[in-house]
């Protein structure tokens, strides 16, 4: 699979317009900034930071693995602020980025022509909040629907996402006609993201039944709507699983005692307890974890110390 050369075109004229790798970075300033690793957490590496934000996260892949799109902003929790980026990596065009424009939770249709995101109220272009997607060089902006935390379905034909009242999981054909609940027996006061296995088969979403943090990582198969969630994990979660391209481990985050968020991987079946990923000691802040397509390496928002130059 190929990048398509609109894209590549635009990374092309903005060569000169980002920083890429760690030049001229302070220690020790806070900011969230998108990682590399390999799958067992080793071999870190900073990937990509936009001058001028604090905040990058939602990182992802795209299949081709010459792509990742991001989203950053000038500060924590400045949702609606949220500016959506294209950074190449590897090939003719490694560490150039564009910006794509307004918008947050970037990612990529399997056959990688468009790109699926969402808007929050206040933006800065006074876009209607919900689920929007877009060609893969940014343009044919479409809203489809209400909603957020958009996630294509296998074969690229719909959309799962978490419903505009935030407490359960619908899905839209790409087209924006057909929207729907997907699970009839999973609705919560909170679900905060959801993840489709790499068949398509099946889906893990992260729910709050009674407060947030409290929560509950729960399996279930698309094919039977009416099926109880089976519960994978239950602890402090975070928010976005992310199902392993290989099925074998789903990728979340946990809320310790001390409020510090560290990145756990866990059997997609459930039979053994999560398993902490390695180089996180002595950092407070590690989310937003995403696979690389061979799931060899995964991406992550960090705020741990890097060396300037």
């Amino acid at each position: 699979m190929m990048t398509t050369w609109a894209i590549r075109f635009l990374l092309f004229l903005a060569m000169f317009a980002a920083i890429v790798t760690s030049a001229d970075t302070a220690v020790g300033d806070g900011k969230l900034r998108i990682f590399v690793a390999d799958r067992d957490g080793s071999n870190v590496k900073l990937l990509v930071e936009i001058p001028g934000a604090d905040y990058h996260g939602s990182p992802h892949w795209s299949a081709d693995g010459k792509l990742i799109l991001l989203n950053a902003m000038p500060g924590d929790r400045q949702y609606q602020l949220a500016r959506i980026y294209a950074c190449a990596v590897g090939g003719p065009f490694n560490g150039n980025v564009v910006d794509m424009g307004v918008g947050g939770y970037a990612r990529f249709s399997p056959d990688m022509k468009r790109i699926s995101f969402h808007v929050r109220a206040g933006n800065p272009d006074n876009l209607q909040p919900g689920i929007w997607t877009m060609r893969d060089d940014g343009t044919d902006r479409k809203r489809l629907c209400d909603g957020t935390r958009p996630r294509w379905t296998a074969d690229g034909n719909s959309l799962v996402f978490v419903s505009p009242q935030g407490n359960s999981i619908e899905i839209v054909n790409a087209d924006g006609t057909g929207q729907r609940l997907l699970l009839s027996k999973a609705a919560f006061p909170s679900v905060a993201g959801v993840a489709i296995s790499p068949d398509g088969k099946h889906l893990c979403c992260i729910a709050y039944p009674q407060q947030v943090y409290d929560g509950v990582l729960y399996r279930v198969p698309i094919d039977d709507p009416a099926a109880e969630p089976t519960i994978v994990y239950r602890g402090k979660l975070g928010w976005d699983p992310a199902w392993s391209p290989d099925g074998q481990e789903i990728l979340f985050w946990l809320l310790e005692e001390n409020g510090d968020r560290h990145i756990v991987a866990v059997d997609a079946d459930g039979k053994n307890p999560p398993r902490k990923l390695a180089n996180q000691v002595g950092t407070r802040l590690n989310t937003d974890p995403e696979w690389s397509p061979d799931s060899r390496r995964i991406l992550f928002s960090s705020d741990r110390d890097v060396p300037a130059q």
